[in-house]
């Protein structure tokens, strides 16, 4: 009787993994994508702080961050 062979390889691994997200196109539809991210408890209370005094949405601060720091486009 053959053994059962453990999928070991990070491309099988990565394909579990991400499965299904290949087809869809986020950018092309312009929906998010629902990402967990931890933070330093400093980085929290920064964040809060400035959804406090500015009204924006923590997500468009974080967005707005990373695109500046990385130079998106």
């Amino acid at each position: 009787m053959a053994k059962p062979k453990l999928k070991t390889t990070a491309a099988a691994a990565t394909e579990t993994w991400v499965k299904g997200s290949r087809t869809t196109n986020h950018q092309a539809t312009g929906e998010k994508v629902q990402l967990t991210i931890y933070l330093s408890p400093k980085v929290h209370k920064l964040l809060w702080s400035r959804r406090v005094e500015t009204g924006i949405p923590l997500t468009r601060t974080i967005e707005d961050a990373v695109s500046k720091f990385f130079k998106e486009g």
